[in-house]
Order: C-alpha cells, then structure tokens, then sequence
C-alpha cells in the first residue's frame, strides 16, 4: 500500500519542489483562450476556443483488419459515403447487409438530433455468418453470432462536456480448432457476454487545471461460469507556467475474477503458459491491481518536447507477484521547414492483460486463460516527407523489448472432450520493426502503399519467427460524384506457431503458410441513401491466423443498404 501512495504523490512532490524553486518574473504569454461565459455548446467542435492545439498524425492504415474466426475487413470509405455511427452527433440512420455463407448484419442508430442541452440515443446491432437460429446453429465451423445494445447520452455543460455510454454485447462460436472431422453438434461452443457502464467529464477550456475524469465498470461471464468484474477510473490534469504546460494523469485499476474448475482441462505441463490449471491457487475468487502515475513537461526549444517519467505499480493475486516500474519518458518532435518532420520517442509501460480483453480478439482462448501483466518498451523514430504537393513518405524504426509477450497456441484436447482452445504461451521479445508507408493523393484518387518488415524474436525461441511481415496496397477512386470505388490487396507472409504436448513439456513448432488478398468495394451514394457492393478474397485464398483456426470461406459476396432519417 506504500508504493501507491508514493506513485500517487511523487509527482506532485516534484511539481512542488519546482515552484519553490523557480523565480518567475512576469508571466504574460499565454494561450489565447477566449471564454465566453453563460455560453451553451451544441457540438463538442469546435467550443469557443481558437488556441492551436497539438495534432497528432494517427499511423494506422486506411483499412483496419480485426482478425478474429475469419479474416474481417472493414472498408474506411470517405466519410461522404459512411453513416458515422460512432460519432453521436450525426443523423439517425438504418442499415441492412446481406452476403455469402448466410452473412447478415443490420445496424439502427436513434438519437434525438442536435440539441443546446443534451444529445441521447441508442445504437442496436446484430451481426451473423454461418449461422441459423435452429439447431443446428452453425452452418460452419467457423460461424458465429453477435449482437450489442447500447444506450448514451451527452450532457452540455456551462464548460464542461458529461459522456455516459451503457452497453451490453455478446459473442458466441465453436471450439473448432483441428476438430474439421467432428460433427459440429459435438464441438463445445464459447459464448462471452459484456456489461460495460462509462463515463467521462471533460473539460473545454484549455487554461483549466482539471481536464478530464474517467470512469469505466466491465462485467464479463462465459459460458464455463468464468466471470471478471474489473473498474478503472482516470484523472488527467494540466497547468501551464512560463510558457511550459505540466501535465499529470493518475489511473487505478481494480480486477475481480472466479474461475468454475469444474471443466478440468489437460493443461501443458510447461511453466510459461499462462493458465491457471496446474496452479495452486483459489479457483473461486481471486482480484488484481495496477496503479499507474505519469508526469510531463512539454514545452519548445530547439525540439517540440514532452518530458517526464512513468510510474506503475501492478500486483497478481493468484501467485502474490508484483510488478514496479519507474523510467523516464521522452518525446522529441522537429518541424524541418514546411515539409519534413522528425521524431524521437522512448518509453515503458506496464500493461494487464485480463481475460475479457483476450476473448475481444481471441473468443476461443483458454476457459483458464491467466491474467498477467506484461512490460513493454520502445524506443521509436520516424520521418515525413511531403516530397511533392501530392507525394508524402512516412517511415517509422521501433525498437522493442516486451517481457512476457503472449504466444497463442493450440490445446489438443480431443480425447476429453470436443473442443480445442487456444492456449497463451509467455515469453520475451526483442527486435526492431519498420513501418514504411508512401501516398499519392489527387482529387479524384488516392494510393496508399504500406511495407511491414520485423526481426522480433523470442528470447526462448531464436530460430521462429511468430509475427508476420506485411505487404499492403489501397487504391480509393472517386469514379463520379456519388459514386466510390475502394481496392485492397495485401500479403501477410508466414509465421511459425507453437505446439505443446499436455503430458509433457516437449514443445514443437508448426509454419502458418502466407496468403494474398483482394478486395473491392463499391458505395453509390442518392439523396440520403447508400448502396454497396463489397467483392471479398477475389482470389479464393486460405487465411491462417493461428494454429487449428483458419479462414477457408473463400470468395465472399455482399450487398448493403443504409438510409439516413
């Protein structure tokens, strides 16, 4: 309990210490921030306040891929051609879609349109694919079933923004993996469903000490009687002082968990893996903390820089280990003329890995997958170039070393029963990554070509490579006003996967084989309704991702509709 109290109030200690020392002399040069008082928002931006603020370039690629039973691709279209659900402020709006292997999808948003007081609504979805609502239920082995309520509402304050967001979600599939000769009504099914509550307080004006609180509860139970029950809450604050802006953020994290042993699964025998069958520990109940303190001094030189160190401070119940780190962090930013910029960024992080995160990516892991935590630190550089008005070049170098990566493999638990999860191996990595993108942009088109090379090895396992290098082209096309073409093709090169033996420790290895994808996606757009077409896999591929669990759906069809009302 020492060591939280001092993460909580080192920072502040050293803000302190900094005060008494400094002899500030006149302190007139402040953001322009005007304020208008009595004022009532109706949108969240802009809010009365035309102080620069700092932009951050986002990385990630035009499309993002969310690998889960089957290789999903969700189409990021211009924003004229998409319903923008996720943002609470846009109009009310119905979709339907309907494609191969018996794909089904349909999306309702309600909310009581732009108001000075308050913005509340509902989002409904239910999505399907190789799936029927009698028995048998799934048509395939991998088939699945989601569906997800959710309740918000937004509150308009005198100079602060009130974010309340209610969910519930569920999730359900086979145990599938090597099992493609069983009949699918033996294969034992994983069904995981989340109760999310959030909410946030953020505030408008930029010269105000308190920024924004957060918090944030999660219920999650399976259909093994595997339940977790974990409650984050966050503070970030921030005062500025000669020209320097302090900023301090404090979280806390709280996770309750009970595992129902009575499934008694044939667990390997190798310590790194990450279950807590073969532990002895309390299976009925058992909870985990993670505190973490942060503090940064940003301000200008001959370097935009943040400044500052990271404190966290994690402990596991199940075996008593804890956790503690404090390092420095560092970020360093170089505008070179008008068109190149330079980078530099180092630093570390504790992070918790509880079971209800893993089923969002993973839902066929482990019943007695083990929380951990795990330590990962980078050290990055990268460069833009805008090399013509219509040529742009971004590169990014990664250093990593993470300490206890998880590994997934797959359990061979045929002879108990019909299911075979995807078990968490841990171990160490370390090895540098490049990230290399080039764009051309013109009014009519746009091509984006992105390279991802890695040498990240585990410290156990030197000669496998378990992170796949990655080719991917994007070619989006304005084909007429109302009419959107986008093109995807990727390579993802192979991977090696571990396999392990639940009578002994012996732990062999297995090449995921690489694979090419195209897609096409077609959106015409009339008055305020959208018709789509989307051509999946054009070249009838395999997709492997882990170990027993594959994607062989091959060419895909689909067709939507959405109307805006």
């Amino acid at each position: 309990m020492k060591k939280i109290y001092i993460i909580l109030l080192f920072p502040f200690m050293l803000f302190s210490q900094e005060e008494k020392l400094r002899f500030e002399i006149i302190d007139v040069f402040k953001d322009y921030s005007p304020v208008i008082a009595n004022s009532i928002k109706i949108n969240n931006q802009p809010i009365y306040n035309d102080t620069l603020q700092e932009k951050i370039i986002s990385n990630k690629p035009i499309l993002t891929r969310n690998i889960l039973l089957r290789e999903l691709i969700n189409f990021e279209h211009p924003s004229k051609f998409q319903l923008h659900q996720s943002n609470i402020y846009f109009e009310n709006s119905a979709s339907l879609e309907i494609g191969s292997h018996s794909f089904f999808q349909t999306k309702l948003h309600y909310n009581n349109g732009l108001s000075v007081r308050h913005n509340s609504g509902f989002n409904l979805q239910l999505s399907t694919e190789d799936y029927s609502l009698k028995s048998p239920y799934y048509k395939k082995n991998n088939g699945d079933f989601f569906r997800q309520i959710q309740l918000y509402t937004t509150r308009f304050l005198k100079n602060k923004i009130l974010k309340t967001d209610f969910q519930i979600n569920s999730l359900s599939g086979l145990y599938w993996g090597g099992l493609e000769n069983v009949n699918m009504s033996d294969i034992a099914d994983y069904k995981g469903s989340n109760i999310t509550f959030n909410t946030s307080l953020n505030q408008n004006t930029a010269n105000s000490f308190f920024q924004s609180a957060d918090l944030r509860f999660n219920y999650f139970l399976n259909n093994y009687n595997r339940t977790e029950i974990s409650l984050l809450s966050r503070i970030n604050l921030q005062t500025t002082r000669s020209l320097k802006k302090y900023s301090f953020n404090f979280s806390g994290q709280l996770f309750k968990s009970s595992v129902d042993n009575s499934l008694q699964l044939s667990t390997p025998l190798h310590t790194s893996v990450s279950s807590y069958i073969g532990n002895s520990v309390d299976l009925s109940s058992f909870g985990d903390i993670l505190v973490s303190s942060n503090f940064l001094l940003s301000g200008n030189k001959t370097f935009d820089y943040h400044v500052g160190f990271n404190i966290s401070y994690g402990q596991l119940s199940s075996d008593g280990s804890s956790n503690f780190i404090l390092l420095p962090a560092l970020k360093l930013f170089k505008k070179i003329g008008d068109l190149k910029s330079i980078e530099f960024e180092f630093n570390k992080k504790l992070k918790y890995h509880p079971f209800n995160d893993l089923f969002e990516t993973i839902p066929f892991v482990d019943p007695y997958f083990r929380n951990f935590f795990s330590q990962d630190l980078k050290t990055s550089f990268s460069y833009r170039h805008l090399l013509t008005q219509n040529l742009s070049f971004f590169n990014l170098i990664n250093y990593n070393h993470i300490q206890d990566r998880a590994v997934p493999f797959l359990y061979d638990l045929y002879d108990l029963r019909m299911m075979n999860p995807t078990g968490v191996y841990l171990s160490d990595f370390q090895g540098f990554d490049i990230v290399s993108s080039l764009s051309w942009a013109r009014s009519t088109y746009e091509v984006i070509f992105s390279l991802y090379l890695n040498s990240i090895k585990s410290n156990e396992h030197l000669n496998q490579s378990f992170i796949s290098n990655k080719i991917n082209t994007t070619i989006n096309i304005k084909i007429l006003n109302d009419l959107n073409l986008l093109a995807d093709c990727y390579y993802m090169g192979d991977k090696d996967a571990l396999r392990l033996s639940a009578t002994d420790d012996n732990i062999s290895y297995v090449v995921l084989p690489s694979y090419f994808s195209a897609n096409l996606s077609l959106r015409y757009m009339f008055k305020n309704k959208i018709f789509s077409l989307k051509i999946l896999n054009l070249f009838n591929q395999r997709y492997s991702h882990f170990d027993g669990y594959y994607d062989n759906d091959g060419f895909k069809l689909r067709v939507g509709f959405s109307y805006r009302f």
